[in-house]
């Protein structure tokens, strides 16, 4: 339908290709890639943990202290989208955490669907307190009417 022009996401659990989702943009990594930290060459499963040239294979995550991943494309959705739906995060982990104050600064809408509240809550044009699942299932049905 054309709403959706991106998808942001800490999670490192490839769901979102898995799903058929498009343009994600995967801050954290995925755990189902592999690359050599020395020459950089991929891997989809290592069979060991050294590459050919001596190099460490490691999983294509964000581990504690390193810099995030694709933030200059997720900050461009960002800027380009005029509502940001946030689902099922605690908004406690930055960078990711400065997203909604990013979407308010554009003068655009935040939509926060997640069980407890968060600290963002009192800035969002709309608040949902509900599991994901039953909320998305009321998505759903309300676009398949349209």
């Amino acid at each position: 339908m054309g709403y959706l022009i991106g998808i942001i996401t800490q999670n490192i659990d490839n769901l979102h290709f898995k799903a058929g989702s498009k343009n994600v943009v995967e801050i954290h990594g995925n755990a189902s890639r592999f690359y050599c930290e020395r020459c950089g060459r991929k891997y989809s499963f290592p069979e060991k943990y050294y590459c050919k040239c001596g190099g460490i294979i490691r999983p294509d995550i964000v581990f504690f202290g390193e810099n995030v991943k694709n933030l200059d494309y997720a900050y461009s959705l960002l800027k380009e989208a005029n509502t940001l739906l946030v689902m099922g995060s605690s908004l406690q982990v930055y960078p990711a955490a400065s997203f909604p104050l990013l979407i308010k600064e554009n003068q655009g809408n935040l939509v926060i669907i997640n069980m407890d509240s968060t600290s963002y809550d009192e800035f969002a044009d709309l608040v949902y307190h509900m599991d994901l699942n039953e909320f998305s299932k009321i998505l759903f049905r309300y676009f398949e009417e349209e």
